[in-house]
């Protein structure tokens, strides 16, 4: 199995994909700071922060902090997760530790073992409505 150890980061052009293969093991702090998807299909440890979509496959294991815009779980993840837009738990998604999303999705057979914060923010909450009116 590979093993890299250090900093990996992304050029703010990259729009395409980043891999992490299932044979491959990293150690250390992964950036990305365009809008391409990252994809974790092996294993990760350290902190992940990426402004795009990070997608953590069936066969990843991340034992790190995960920030992004929009993360999708479908494999084993041992840390806290912040989405700013959306976090989606998939069947086979195993998370043990906080999570916190600005929308959260947990489908039938997902686990999570931590506490949960679902935050709307204020541009997102439907206008008020006015008075309601009584039939006459």
């Amino acid at each position: 199995m590979g093993k890299s150890r250090g900093d990996l980061g992304l050029p703010s052009t990259q729009e395409g994909t980043a891999l992490l293969s299932r044979n491959v093991s990293f150690d250390g702090t992964l950036v990305g700071t365009g809008r391409g998807l990252i994809r974790l299909e092996g294993h990760f440890k350290g902190k992940i922060r990426h402004e795009g979509q990070l997608i953590i496959a069936e066969t990843a294991v991340v034992n790190a902090t995960v920030e992004g815009q929009e993360v999708i779980v479908m494999g084993l993840v041992e840390g806290d997760i912040t989405a700013m837009r959306r976090l989606e738990l998939k069947p086979t998604a195993r998370v043990v530790g906080n999570v916190k999303a600005r929308r959260l999705t947990v489908e039938e057979g997902a686990s999570l073992v931590g506490a949960c914060e679902v935050a709307v923010a204020a541009d997102d909450e439907p206008p008020a409505s006015e008075e309601p009116t009584t039939p006459a």
